[in-house]
């Protein structure tokens, strides 16, 4: 059985998951920045060029307040991401 194969295609999704752990990562900073409000990973969907963020409806006002500052800012670190809606 050749090992590299499976190495080689696993790898793959290591990549994967790892970028979208950067993806999560970058914005909870980023919100938590601006708005002071703590998001954890699993309470943050990225759908597209969209994201969601699940929260209490205080929490999701005080980030919606900063929309434009965070989005400027997420394009500046995620490059290769282009968000264009936080809901």
């Amino acid at each position: 059985m050749d090992y590299n194969r499976i190495t080689d295609f696993l790898c793959k999704f290591k990549k994967l998951l790892s970028s979208n752990e950067e993806v999560y990562s970058a914005v909870s900073l980023t919100v938590y920045h601006y708005s002071g409000v703590k998001l954890e990973n699993k309470n943050i969907k990225v759908n597209g060029a969209s994201i969601s963020i699940q929260g209490s409806p205080i929490q999701k006002s005080q980030v919606l307040i900063y929309k434009k500052n965070i989005l400027d800012d997420l394009s500046k670190i995620l490059p290769d991401s282009h968000f264009v809606d936080i809901r």
